[in-house]
């Protein structure tokens, strides 16, 4: 799992502490006495933890989703990278769903969607004046494309001159 997220330089092997019912696992770097921050930069140990969780994810044998909260923070382009390149590869098995705000990430994550002949399912959360947490289909008005933002304009505009022009009573 460390190879397929392009980190060839770091060996590491797994730690693990606890009771029956409560098992704690770290990341244990064989040929260092120092802490594993004092190594590793916070990239590298994200990496890691990444790596481990698709190691188990590949031992488990189950085939249920996942899902991924911002995978990406603190990564830099080339990790970036690899991590999508990793989650469309876990797509072909599971139904993966990943939450992010980072936008060069999702279009690696489209574009490498793109050339494994996936198509993914595009939402986006917001705020709306019906609250937070409004579900839409597609890319969120500010990453949408020039003519995309305008159709929605001229349809917004559309449904407003309507109940403009024909009131429907006293209380609208």
């Amino acid at each position: 799992e460390l190879r397929k997220l392009d980190l060839y330089h770091i060996r590491v092997g797994v730690s693990s502490t606890g009771d029956a019912g409560s098992v704690r696992l770290g990341i244990l770097l064989p040929d260092s006495q120092l802490d594993l921050h004092l190594v590793l930069s916070e990239a590298e140990q994200r990496m890691c933890a990444l790596a481990y969780f698709f190691a188990e994810l590949q031992q488990s044998g189950s085939t249920s989703g996942i899902v991924f909260d911002d995978p990406v923070s603190s990564l830099d382009h080339n990790h970036r990278t690899a991590v999508a390149r990793r989650i469309v590869e876990e797509s072909a098995v599971r139904q993966v769903i990943v939450f992010t705000h980072d936008a060069v990430f999702f279009g690696e994550l489209n574009t490498l969607c793109g050339d494994a002949g996936r198509a993914p399912s595009v939402k986006s959360i917001s705020y709306r004046a019906e609250g937070p947490g409004y579900i839409g289909a597609g890319l969120p008005y500010d990453m949408r494309r020039h003519r995309e933002r305008i159709a929605q304009h001229r349809a917004d505009h559309q449904k407003i001159a309507a109940n403009f022009n024909n009131p429907t009573g006293d209380t609208e």
